[in-house]
């Protein structure tokens, strides 16, 4: 995927926890589920805080700073974790599928 000087990805849990949690696998932290692609300014105002945090910051925001992230904010779950990772991959893929099975026509 080619990317703007100006994108950034996002890890929904972060990289480097501020409160050192561990709770994903390296492999989890990386996975589609838990990435979001924003500009450099947007995914700096979340830095390494909880997913609460993020949470709360991205609704106190004027607009969605990406659909994707809205998608997973808008689970109502008590934390994120690799379960939720999954789910989300798994939900993303299959709106795409749907997307695309809807454009594909002879």
């Amino acid at each position: 995927m080619q990317r703007h000087g100006n994108d950034s990805v996002e890890h929904v849990f972060p990289q480097h926890h501020e409160f050192n949690k561990a709770t994903i696998s390296p492999a989890c932290l990386d996975d589609f589920g838990n990435l979001a692609l924003l500009n450099v300014e947007q995914n700096s105002s979340y830095s390494n805080q909880d997913v609460a945090k993020k949470k709360i910051d991205f609704y106190s925001k004027p607009t969605y700073d990406s659909l994707k992230l809205k998608l997973i904010y808008d689970e109502e779950v008590a934390y994120y974790d690799e379960n939720m990772v999954y789910k989300h991959r798994k939900a993303m893929i299959e709106k795409i599928m749907q997307y695309y099975s809807n454009k594909v026509r002879c």
